[in-house]
């Protein structure tokens, strides 16, 4: 909902309703948000409905000036016309939540003050999402946050079986990583088994193979990243290891090719390979090329059965590109 232009409002309903629109705060940048209108009887309406009116006029100029770089206002420093407002309207809320069937992903709910919207309570309650009390801000990089240090959420909307400690914190970023290349296997096998099958439409085999070959693909651009970041002088990856996708892509690349022999199709695996391999070096080389070896791009370089490969050269990765998300490990602390 836009900023109105006015404050108080009697809506059109058979029954009309006495309103005031009651803007929001966010205590960490000092900002006033966009809020809703409530709903007053209609005695109380018309007895706060000047003073509301001039309290938002002077929000509205405050608002013209305010950017998201301001200082934080501490709770107790609020005025009231500020505690008022983040009490109803604080802002996104971000958390890392455990769901029913395990998996953990983060969310953004809507927040009144310290505590969650009405709203986005009976949304998790819905999707059965609990919020993990104590999680790795960025993989295990960073020591433990307490995502509910200062705030009043339900109990039954946190978990008591993962992180409910400090000691046994989750590394939610891991979770995630681990779930999608649960998920990209997965795919990778359903269109492995179609392709040995052979007795769908000729379209449908056409995009199994080529899903299934972009994953072998994808594979040896992150085994090729992993030994960039190493010759570097770098951690292989912080969630993956080289020699863990270097048994997948053995396991996949031999599954694929007993399909296609299975299926008994006309071109092989490895005219196959090749083809597909053609087509995203040559993306990424130009890719390269044209960014001056600033895009995260990887040219391929042949690969066997047994994960082993060709040498790749210095051109063939992104030898300008610096690490996005690098940072110095002391930043950041522990929330108590």
């Amino acid at each position: 909902m836009s900023w109105p232009k006015t404050f108080s409002r009697k809506t059109n309903h058979a029954k009309p309703r006495c309103q005031l629109y009651q803007p929001g705060f966010n205590e960490h940048n000092g900002c006033w948000l966009e809020g809703s209108w409530i709903t007053l009887p209609e005695a109380a309406w018309k007895k706060r409905k000047a003073t509301h009116e001039k309290m938002c006029k002077d929000i509205t100029k405050l608002r013209r000036d305010q950017t998201h770089h301001n200082d934080g206002v501490g709770r107790e420093d609020m005025t009231k016309a500020q505690r008022q407002a983040w009490e109803h309207y604080s802002g996104t809320g971000h958390f890392d939540v455990v769901y029913s069937n395990g998996n953990t992903g983060p969310v953004g709910v809507d927040m009144a003050g310290n505590k969650l919207q009405p709203s986005s309570e009976k949304w998790l309650r819905e999707h059965k999402g609990l919020i993990l009390k104590w999680t790795f801000g960025n993989g295990k990089r960073r020591p433990p946050t307490n995502q509910l240090k200062g705030l009043d959420i339900p109990k039954d909307l946190v978990s008591t079986e993962h992180g409910a400690t400090k000691k046994t914190a989750v590394d939610t970023h891991q979770n995630v990583v681990d779930q999608n290349v649960e998920r990209f296997d997965q795919m990778f096998y359903e269109c492995a088994d179609a392709l040995e099958k052979n007795d769908e439409p000729a379209q449908n085999l056409q995009f199994a193979a080529m899903m299934a070959f972009n994953r072998i693909i994808e594979v040896e651009e992150g085994i090729i990243r992993m030994e960039w970041n190493v010759s570097k002088g770098e951690q292989a990856d912080e969630f993956q290891t080289l020699e863990g996708e270097t048994k997948r892509y053995v396991k996949i690349r031999k599954r694929l090719k007993e399909a296609l022999k299975a299926g008994a199709y006309d071109e092989p695996f490895d005219e196959l390979y090749l083809d597909y391999r053609k087509s995203h070096n040559e993306c990424a080389r130009a890719n390269l090329d044209n960014s001056d070896g600033n895009l995260f791009c990887y040219v391929l370089p042949v690969f066997k059965d047994d994960g082993t490969h060709e040498p790749w050269g210095e051109r063939d990765v992104p030898w300008n590109a610096t690490d996005p998300w690098a940072y110095d490990d002391d930043e950041g602390a522990a929330a108590e």
